[in-house]
């Protein structure tokens, strides 16, 4: 480790010098400083290539680079955040890269946006940073080799402090004064409307504003929503909490009450706050009794006789509405989509949904079957499901966070 340390170091003194710059004061060197003579360039890079292939044997992680984006994504998986919000924290890992010196700034001396911002430094590149070639719209992505993802992996606290840091602003803005000018409509309007309110009466450059998305998030890791399938689609609908807060469901299209405009403002700077710090993303743990089979099959009155799939669904929310915590819920279609996407159904047709459906191999071999037209399970494929009522929890939620 002492020796990787060591050729980092000597990495970094080196890029700066291939990018011109003093490798300890990182100022610009002069145009006629010996250090930029193009003989010495050329060791310079000479040099920068035997290091670098050096450090990629030594690094305890070398591996394929990935692009920053995959690499924060899988970081947040860590923390149980799935599915489109995995990339929360991309923007503040930028940010921080920036202030750690590993990206060029996104300003100019005149204070104008600087077209380079985001560029990799020659710390940066020593550190195992580097540049996708450009797409057709000439735009690079940041690539990250072992190097740089130990360094990300080491430095997740600081870009955790930094994704809250980017929400203070906000957090300071939600003053009773501010409330005041909010007016609540007496006729029930989409999020998007209220939300729209909302955000014209804050700063327009806010690092970080309230968007549906992250309201929905939210709502729904709280209790307040569910997502629902029928197959191919999927929907926002109110759990009973939602709708005892006045949202309400019209066509599959949810519309906030005065009540439920209310209950968001009193929970703003909570719902901030959870936001700030990735709670309101984070996959609720199972209720502790379903992470004992045994005990789910008893709360589920198990009989051990062939079930309709609906019925298991029925039978294991009636459990779920027993436990202490009464956010827990499987809405309807999840344990089929569930089924699908472990291989034990499959859909031969997009368009006629009830008739495509069929029984895999592999699912024919676990205990499926198909009777009646509806998706049926035997003992054994009932213990199957009950056995995996943890991954089916972690599945829904992954689903509900997926665009």
């Amino acid at each position: 480790m002492e020796e990787t340390r060591m050729l980092q170091q000597v990495m970094q003194y080196i890029e700066a010098l291939i990018g011109g710059m003093d490798p300890v004061s990182w100022e610009d060197l002069s145009a006629d400083s010996v250090l930029r003579r193009e003989d010495l360039m050329q060791c310079y890079r000479y040099i920068s290539k035997k290091i670098g292939r050096e450090l990629g044997a030594l690094a305890p992680e070398s591996g394929a680079r990935e692009d920053l984006y995959t690499v924060m994504k899988r970081f947040a998986g860590s923390m149980g955040i799935r599915g489109s919000m995995g990339s929360f924290l991309l923007s503040s890992a930028k940010v921080w890269l920036k202030q750690e010196g590993y990206l060029t700034g996104g300003q100019d001396e005149t204070g104008a946006y600087d077209r380079a911002a985001g560029r990799i430094t020659p710390k940066g590149k020593a550190a195992g940073f580097s540049e996708s070639e450009p797409d057709g719209e000439g735009q690079t992505t940041i690539l990250c080799d072992g190097r740089a993802k130990n360094l990300l992996r080491r430095s997740l606290d600081q870009i955790q402090a930094q994704e809250r840091r980017e929400w203070e602003p906000l957090s300071a803005c939600l003053t009773e004064e501010w409330y005041g000018q909010i007016v609540c409509s007496q006729e029930p309007v989409t999020l998007t409307s209220f939300l729209k309110q909302i955000n014209s009466l804050l700063p327009a450059d806010l690092p970080r504003r309230i968007m549906i998305r992250r309201v929905n998030y939210w709502m729904l890791r709280n209790g307040y929503l569910e997502v629902c399938y029928n197959g191919t689609k999927r929907w926002y609908s109110p759990t009973w909490k939602g709708k005892m807060k006045g949202i309400v469901a019209e066509h599959k299209k949810l519309l906030w009450t005065t009540a439920a405009q209310q209950f968001l403002l009193d929970h703003l700077k909570i719902m901030v706050s959870d936001l700030a710090s990735g709670d309101a993303y984070r996959i609720p743990a199972v209720p502790e009794r379903f992470a004992h089979a045994d005990e789910a099959r008893a709360r589920m009155e198990y009989d051990g006789k062939d079930q309709y799939l609906y019925d298991i669904e029925v039978r294991i929310n009636r459990a779920l509405a027993s436990a202490e915590n009464e956010n827990y819920r499987l809405p309807h279609g999840v344990l089929l989509t569930w089924l699908r996407e472990r291989g034990y159904y499959a859909m031969q047709d997009q368009n006629h949904y009830k008739k495509a459906l069929a029984v895999t191999e592999e699912g024919r071999a676990a205990g499926f079957c198909m009777k009646d037209g509806y998706v049926t399970l035997s003992e054994a494929a009932q213990h199957l499901v009950l056995d995996e009522l943890e991954d089916i929890w972690a599945f829904y939620y992954h689903l509900a966070q997926s665009e």
